[in-house]
């Protein structure tokens, strides 16, 4: 149909987890190291060098869904011999402990007009592995992270050549201060990342993209959004099976909204205060893990953070 947005290549390095590193590893945008599974002797040279544990991830699948941590050469192998075909679908990557980050922006003509650096309590992979509470917050500006990340985040979208649309990056940050690109996805982030920026800056990350989407088809121009405000905000989720034992009677002016769903009970607040916003976090999680223990779902069956907007 010829229409205007992002091509195919493109497209691939938001998506295809091993394109995406051979284009950082280009663009020297540092990364854990990595390793194609088409060839065994490659395999096992790797292998050899990089000291386990070791993360077996799909190479099309968003977030950590479907993400193995591998701890020895016989696991890796029986698993390898597992997937049989489908091996060349994944693609192993050492795994470094650190604080996970997101950035999350919005551009416009190649240039970002909205960018808002994050951290996740417990990593994305923890979660899923694990169980927990899920939350992530906003930075403040003056975070010794921040600046650091916001230059990754650029010098990542510039390499894979994003030019019009949102976008959701994630970074991993060691005790030492060394600071790698992870992933990024041409998308919003899910767990409400969106509604949690919205709460802070006033800018809704999806109906910026609906704008820009617009913009190219009808051929007008485009306003980048207007930062409206800058808050603390933050989001608090967890899975349950008896959300009826919490049930808010009100809402306190530091919640922006309540997300009750089937399995899940999740909270955005925001605070003028960042120490304010983290105490409400602290206190929000240790409510939900009451609630989860209650009849929790348990690690093994853990859903993706509002996985419907993944």
């Amino acid at each position: 149909m010829r229409l205007p947005g992002m091509g195919q290549s493109t497209t691939r390095l938001f998506r295809d987890k091993l394109a995406m590193r051979h284009r950082a590893q280009e663009a020297h945008i540092p990364i854990p190291r990595f390793c194609a599974l088409h060839n065994d002797e490659e395999i096992r040279g790797w292998v050899d060098d990089v000291r386990p544990p070791w993360l077996l991830k799909p190479r099309n699948s968003g977030g950590a869904v479907g993400i193995e941590i591998i701890r020895s050469k016989a696991s890796l192998f029986d698993t390898l011999e597992t997937l049989a075909d489908r091996r060349p679908s994944y693609l192993l990557e050492q795994y470094l402990q650190g604080i996970v980050y997101h950035v999350d922006s919005v551009a416009w003509k190649g240039e970002a007009v909205f960018k808002a650096v994050s951290e996740y309590g417990i990593s994305p992979l923890d979660i899923v592995k694990q169980g927990g509470i899920y939350s992530t917050r906003t930075l403040s500006p003056e975070a010794p992270c921040v600046s650091l990340l916001r230059s990754l985040d650029r010098r990542v979208l510039g390499s894979f050549g994003l030019q019009n649309g949102v976008s959701h990056s994630e970074f991993l940050l060691t005790s030492e201060g060394q600071a790698y690109f992870i992933e990024s996805a041409a998308r919003v982030g899910g767990g409400y990342i969106s509604e949690m920026l919205e709460a802070a800056y006033g800018v809704n990350q999806w109906k910026e993209w609906a704008a820009i989407e617009a913009s190219l088809i009808h051929r007008k121009s485009y306003m980048p959004p207007s930062q409206e405000r800058t808050m603390a905000s933050g989001v608090v989720l967890t899975n349950a099976r008896n959300i009826e034992a919490f049930v808010p009677i009100d809402r306190p002016s530091s919640v922006c909204e309540w997300h009750l769903s089937k399995h899940q009970i999740g909270v955005i607040v925001s605070s003028e205060s960042f120490d304010v916003r983290d105490a409400l976090i602290d206190d929000y999680k240790s409510d939900l893990a009451k609630v989860a223990r209650d009849g929790s779902i348990g690690s093994n069956d853990v859903m993706q953070p509002n996985a419907s907007q993944k």
